[in-house]
């Protein structure tokens, strides 16, 4: 079974209730229109809508279970929301980054935020990866931290974790670069780690990433500018897609906080609530 599947199964087992963050600019209102119809027909959901201008849905009933919050900052405010356990996750949906960051980080007391995010290629083939903030995973023990974290979260959703590692070259590249080297050898030492840890299924797959998607289901890039790379590479110019990117320890330990891109498709913000909805059962 598919991850995304699997999430959606798990997300519709119990009521959730879920706060989305929306932008009032125009060209992202209509794609929040699909969202709201999409859920208008589930009742397992309850859709909380948190803006800082009234927007206009007056052309689409937004049904029982769909909410509409005004806020002067919508990113505080579903924080608020979430720490007073009055939503069960929140998305951040079309709001714009920086805010939303620097609210996660003030309210929470964090230095630092990473994230996991799910990832689609062409071929319907899904996959975690992990870094895709540009300041994640640069060290050894970063990578180390998001191997033991995405591994417990495949785990928990029911899934046997099979990590690729990956690096900036071929073993036989060893030589041609210092940086490179460095990349490959720390691939090589994490994979060693984490086997002495009790991973079982986690391996080198050195540059080759379209060989690491046919046998894993979690990859690990060489840091989180080349990951960040990757996923807009393949999210916005090679037709893949994105589910969301979950907010990892401390944050999923207790609370469930979901990011997407602002100019995401309408299935990605679905998807996004999906995944919030199923991570319950991480914490």
């Amino acid at each position: 079974m598919k991850i995304i599947e699997k999430i959606k199964s798990l997300a519709l087992k119990k009521y959730n209730r879920i706060a989305i963050g929306i932008s009032p600019d125009e060209i992202y209102i209509d794609r929040i229109k699909q969202v709201i119809k999409y859920f208008n027909q589930l009742e397992q959901f309850k859709i909380i809508l948190v803006s800082k201008l009234k927007i206009n849905i007056s052309d689409l009933s937004m049904g029982k279970n769909i909410e509409l919050i005004i806020s002067n900052n919508p990113s505080f405010k579903m924080i608020q929301l979430l720490l007073e356990n009055r939503v069960d996750g929140i998305v951040r949906g079309t709001l714009s980054s920086s805010n939303f960051l620097k609210e996660v980080k003030k309210n929470f007391m964090l230095n630092k935020i990473s994230r996991i995010a799910l990832l689609e290629d062409t071929k319907g083939r899904d996959f975690f990866f992990a870094p895709v903030g540009i300041d994640e995973g640069r060290t050894f023990e970063e990578k180390a931290f998001f191997i033991e974290q995405g591994h417990e979260i495949l785990k928990k959703f029911g899934f046997n974790p099979s990590i690729a590692i990956l690096s900036g070259g071929r073993l036989g590249d060893i030589g041609r670069d210092k940086y490179i080297d460095e990349t490959i050898k720390i691939a090589e030492k994490l994979v060693e780690k984490m086997k002495n840890k009790g991973l079982q299924y986690i391996f080198h797959s050195e540059i080759l990433i379209e060989k690491a998607i046919e046998k894993s289901n979690y990859l690990i890039a060489p840091d989180g500018i080349s990951g960040n790379l990757v996923y807009r590479t393949l999210v916005h110019l090679g037709n893949g897609l994105s589910h969301g990117a979950i907010y990892i320890e401390p944050l999923f330990q207790s609370k469930i906080i979901i990011d997407t891109s602002r100019v995401g498709p309408v299935n990605e913000y679905i998807s996004a609530i999906m995944l919030a909805a199923a991570s319950q059962i991480l914490i």
